[in-house]
Formats: C-alpha cells, sequence, structure tokens
C-alpha cells in the first residue's frame, strides 16, 4: 500500500475536524454519531478512528482548532487598537460577538469540556489560559502607561469580564434569545472601565468598532 504524504494526511484530518464541527453543533455531543460525521467529511468510520481516539477527543480537537483561530484574530484586531480603553472595548466586543456567533461551540465547550473532570489536563485549558490571557497583558499594559486604575488587578479584571460576559450571554443562551451585542458591549464595556456610579458628565461615546 503506497504512503500517504503528510499533506494528504493533513487534508483529511482538516476534511474530519470540519464535519465534526458541523455535526457536532447541529446534533450536540450526545446525538452526534461518528457514522454521521464520517459520511459529511466523506470518509469511513474507521478513518475516523485513525485520527482521534473517539468521540470525545475530536470535539477537543474541534474546539482546539476553534480557539486558536480566535485568539490568532482577536490579536489581529487588538493591533489595530493603541490605548488600553479601545483595546478593552474591542476584546468585550469580540468575545459577546463570538458567543453570538457560535453559540454551539462555546455552549459545547461550557457543557461538555469544561466541566469534565480532567478539564485542567486538555490542550482546550492550555489555549483557554492563552485566550484570556490576552486581557491580562493589555493590563499590564494599560498599568504601565498609566492608563489603568492601579488599585485594580489584571486578573481581578480579567475574572469580571470573561465571568461577567459568560453570565450575560448564557442569560440569552439558555433562552434561545438572540444575543444584541453591540448594545451588550457597549454596556459591559462601560461598567468595567467607569463603573455604575452616576458622574456630573457623561462619558465619551466609544470608539466604533472596525474589527471583522
Amino acid at each position: 500500500m503506497p504512503r500517504i504524504s503528510k499533506e494528504r494526511q493533513q487534508d483529511r484530518r482538516n476534511s474530519i475536524l470540519a464535519a465534526g464541527r458541523m455535526v457536532l453543533s447541529a446534533r450536540g455531543f450526545n446525538d452526534a454519531a461518528i457514522s454521521a460525521i464520517a459520511a459529511e467529511a466523506g470518509v469511513s468510520d474507521g478513518l475516523v478512528y485513525r485520527y482521534f481516539t473517539n468521540k470525545r477527543d475530536l470535539l477537543i480537537a474541534v474546539l482546539a482548532d476553534f480557539y486558536e483561530g480566535i485568539i490568532d484574530n482577536l490579536e489581529v484586531i487588538l493591533d489595530q487598537y493603541d490605548t488600553f480603553e479601545e483595546r478593552i472595548r474591542a476584546i468585550v466586543y469580540e468575545h459577546i460577538a463570538r458567543f453570538a456567533s457560535d453559540k454551539e461551540m462555546c455552549e459545547l465547550f461550557l457543557t461538555e469540556i469544561r466541566v469534565s473532570n480532567n478539564y485542567r489536563e486538555t490542550e482546550i485549558f492550555r489555549l483557554n489560559r492563552r485566550y484570556t490571557s490576552i486581557v491580562v497583558r493589555t493590563a499590564q499594559d494599560g498599568l504601565a502607561r498609566g492608563e489603568m486604575n492601579p488599585a485594580i488587578g489584571p486578573r481581578l479584571l480579567r475574572d469580571m469580564l470573561f465571568g461577567g460576559i459568560e453570565h450575560f450571554a448564557w442569560r440569552h443562551i439558555g433562552r434561545g434569545v438572540a444575543i444584541d451585542v453591540d448594545e451588550g458591549a457597549s454596556k459591559i464595556a462601560e461598567v468595567l472601565l467607569h463603573g455604575v456610579c452616576a458622574r456630573s458628565t457623561p462619558p465619551n461615546p466609544p470608539k466604533a468598532h472596525t474589527g471583522k
């Protein structure tokens, strides 16, 4: 039997990943059969198992590919902004937008992976830390440039940003209600950046978002 090139192997793996994402998103983890994923990818069931140990292994690979994509995208977007406030607003917007555009992927992560006993041993945990560390680095840079309140630590900002958005987004996802990304991002960023106490003068309007 002729050997398959590394490029061909990668193409097959990518096809299975794409099919896995489609079927898992549409059916959920429990109802997504390997046979359905194989059929969508145009391969045999056995070939799926040559690349992935089981369905959970495939799910982790699908989510890892998803995470790597959003990390790369966010880092490109943040290069467009100069100030701490602009970057935090962009992060908030992008994170909420991801819940709105990729509801099924976010739901699979929250309900299937993060609650598992071995979550900290998975590639997803490492990628999640890499993703959330973007806020920590942004805050550290804001502190160094005197743009962030030194009484607020970078990790507290990280926890409030991601925890608050998850609670906000899950309330909508659980009810099947569409998320108003612009309104939600504007209000959450305002709370994070300027607090909730009334002021005598209104804050500056948020800079228009230009990221894709």
